[in-house]
């Protein structure tokens, strides 16, 4: 697997495993879960996760995995977001987030 697929491939198991989303009260959720290295099962240190109103705006609001590869980002707002998760030496993976999934607390 060249280093470009592994990239990508590892993009596409963040995905599935970005995280949980939680309704805590009616105005607000969290975003939480874990971005791991889709070949290996490694957890991503350090990564990245920022949130924006629009697909390509300016983050509003973001987190760092820590030395688990966790990250949590309490009080949101519901609403829709774009998700956009960086690592050093991996591609960027952007996401969409809507309303019906923050308010349902479902696993992304």
């Amino acid at each position: 697997m060249t280093l470009r697929h592994r990239m990508i491939a590892a993009c596409i198991l963040i995905s599935g495993l970005l995280g949980f989303v939680q309704v805590f009260a009616a105005e607000t959720a969290t975003l939480s879960g874990v971005v791991r290295d889709a070949s290996s099962g490694e957890v991503l240190i350090r990564a990245t996760v920022a949130l924006s109103d629009r697909e390509g705006g300016p983050a509003v609001r973001g987190a760092l995995t820590n030395s688990y590869g966790f990250f949590s980002i309490p009080g949101l707002e519901i609403k829709k977001y774009a998700v956009h998760v960086r690592s050093i030496g991996y591609a960027t993976l952007s996401m969409s987030i809507d309303e019906a999934t923050l308010q349902s607390g479902k696993q992304l």
